[in-house]
């Protein structure tokens, strides 16, 4: 706690709840918001490490009070412990274990992740902690005006992936692909 000046024992501000409040009710802001931690491509050209520090600028509070939720007044995610994250495009992954640097909302229940995959274009993530430590997350149920989507906020969190399921329209299903992760 002396890291974040947040004293051991202290609750949560109202400057916390807001955070996650704003963070998990306001899709558009949430969407901005994670926008700003990536690498953007104009032109052909990354960005310089000085334009992402200058759009970082803008959310640092944010991004702070997001960050002590998560690491003073969260839980952690046990070792094979496993959540679901749904993406609304796919994607193709270099590696299977990620250093997820910014916020990234998870859920406990698949059904719910399939929700965040656009009518079946996306894809759904099965992660877990891979880590001999636990990776730190914050339970927002409390707090989000969508509490039955059993959202965990990880922020800084090394997770695995362990599964991928995509929409396969010839079969009219969706098809996992875990047997070949490894």
């Amino acid at each position: 706690n002396a890291l974040f000046q947040v004293a051991c024992g202290s609750r949560m501000s109202e400057d916390h709840i807001l955070a996650i409040v704003l963070y998990t009710d306001t899709n558009e802001l949430q969407k901005y918001l994670k926008q700003q931690t990536r690498n953007m491509r104009r032109n052909g050209e990354d960005e310089t490490y000085a334009e992402i520090a200058d759009k970082n600028k803008k959310f640092a509070n944010w991004f702070r009070l997001l960050y002590e939720c998560v690491w003073i007044f969260g839980g952690e995610l046990k070792r094979n412990d496993g959540v679901y994250h749904g993406i609304n495009c796919k994607l193709l992954f270099d590696k299977l274990t990620y250093d997820f640097r910014g916020p990234l909302s998870t859920t406990l229940d698949k059904e719910i992740a399939h929700r965040f995959c656009k009518d079946g274009s996306g894809i759904i993530l099965e992660l877990s902690n891979g880590e001999n430590v636990g990776q730190p997350y914050f339970d927002v149920h409390k707090f989000s005006a969508t509490g039955a989507e059993q959202e965990y906020l990880f922020y800084n969190a090394t997770l695995k992936i362990m599964s991928i399921e995509i929409f396969v329209p010839e079969k009219d299903k969706w098809v996992g692909y875990h047997g070949y992760i490894d």
